[in-house]
């Protein structure tokens, strides 16, 4: 985890000009500004290397937002330490002014806006589409969900190579997309309308858990729209376009990308097929089937755990202890096997075998789930719930929210672990690791 950037002044107004000076960072030119950030060309003084840099306004911000928005930049910042040539690297933070400020690899080749129905053969596009899935499997394999994949957040370098940025609103794979209000809805929802799955705009079911198949969707309506220059689901040019067009994308209704580009090749319909589905569980679930359509499949993710050989684990990527491994192979020596998983209750720390810390919401169950080391069969298994006899009188009892491995309910039959694994309960996202014994 990245150091907390702290804040030690009111923030001011900052007004960039060339030559301005912000840390060992001197501006060259104006990049682009949205609603919280500024964009700058610069040169880094020490090594003479040329960077993006990117400011916060929180001088716009009122004292309560700073707070959450200085988590979101902290979530950025991390989302782009996480090592793929396909995510636009963060490489250093600081203060200026009271205002955080993130340091980023320069991508001179500008964004895949400008490819839109401006590409130069199908191979360009299908080379840059398997780039961005390398750098959304990254993401995913290390339980963060982008959120807003759309042309202008995939840049290119001076090579042409494109890769991932912006990830002021990544979530967590599984992890519930926002805080829910009283009624049980959304408080908020991210993104942006035009490639934005329909699980994503739904304030009733948007606290659904997130996964793969969350980008997978937004990644089909880029590219959708880099091909053909249209939206998948109609005009989206004004305010009054956005009812019909959502009502399209819930019923999945996306135009048929032959009508715009009679030419276009059969994997791309196939794609669509399989990224634009209304309903996410039937949906594409890994950056990996859309590589395989692509002829570039990468199984390096979900490898088979070694019976004999490794020691497996759990870490903690999100939640209240990030960072935290819990040692199952020793676990399962003390107990027999089995191992009992649920919220840690500081008066009966005893009641399971790993608590799980999550103090600010209650949505882990007190007796979650279960893992067992099989040995026959020689495979670890983690399902949904427990059967006990000292709290459930022999009876089995699901957790409340479930139990996700990977998006998919595990349910009580239980599904095998596998190295890479994203694991789900609640708030709190953990991940499959091992190492030899």
């Amino acid at each position: 985890m990245s150091k907390l950037t702290v804040m030690t002044a009111v923030p001011e107004k900052v007004i960039f000009y060339e030559g301005d000076l912000i840390d060992r960072y001197q501006v060259d030119k104006f990049l682009g500004e949205g609603t919280f950030g500024i964009v700058v060309k610069a040169k880094n003084r020490t090594t003479d290397s040329t960077v993006a840099l990117k400011i916060m306004k929180f001088w716009e911000l009122m004292p309560e937002e700073r707070k959450t928005f200085g988590q979101r930049f902290e979530r950025e910042y991390t989302c782009g330490q996480i090592d793929s040539p396909f995510l636009v690297r963060s490489i250093d933070k600081g203060e200026h002014k009271g205002n955080p400020f993130m340091v980023m690899e320069y991508c001179a080749g500008g964004s895949l806006e400008k490819l839109v129905i401006n590409y130069s053969s199908y191979d360009e596009v299908d080379r840059l589409a398997v780039q961005c899935l390398l750098g959304l499997k990254a993401l995913h394999e290390n339980g963060v969900i982008h959120r807003d994949l759309k042309p202008v957040n995939i840049l290119m370098d001076a090579e042409g190579n494109a890769k991932l940025t912006d990830f002021g609103i990544a979530g967590f794979q599984n992890a519930r997309m926002t805080r829910r209000n009283f009624l049980g809805h959304a408080e908020a929802v991210f993104g942006t309308y035009a490639y934005m799955p329909p699980e994503q705009l739904n304030q009733k079911i948007s606290f659904k858990a997130m996964s793969p198949a969350t980008d997978l969707f937004s990644f089909g309506a880029t590219f959708y729209e880099i091909l053909t220059g249209k939206l998948p689901f109609g005009p989206l040019e004004s305010e009054e376009h956005i009812g019909p067009y959502v009502l399209r994308a819930n019923k999945g209704q996306w135009d048929d990308a032959r009508m715009h580009l009679p030419g276009i090749p059969d994997h791309w319909t196939g794609i669509f097929e399989k990224s634009l589905h209304h309903d996410y569980k039937k949906r594409a679930q890994s950056a990996n089937e859309l590589l395989d359509m692509l002829n570039a499949s990468d199984h390096k993710s979900n490898q088979h755990i070694h019976f004999d050989q490794h020691i497996v684990g759990l870490e903690v990527m999100h939640g209240d202890e990030p960072g935290r491994i819990y040692n199952l192979s020793r676990q399962a020596e003390l107990t027999g096997d089995i191992i009992y998983i649920g919220w840690y209750n500081p008066e009966w720390p005893q009641a399971n075998h790993i608590g799980i810390v999550e103090h600010h919401t209650s949505y882990i169950s007190r007796f979650h789930a279960t893992i067992i080391r099989d040995r026959v069969h020689k495979k670890w298994l983690i399902s949904d719930g427990q059967t006990r006899i000292d709290v459930t009188n022999g009876q089995y009892r699901p957790s409340t929210n479930g139990t996700l491995v990977n998006g998919v309910e595990a349910g009580q039959q239980g599904i095998e672990l596998h190295i890479g694994d994203i694991i789900t309960f609640g708030d709190t996202t953990l991940k499959v690791i091992v190492k030899h014994r």
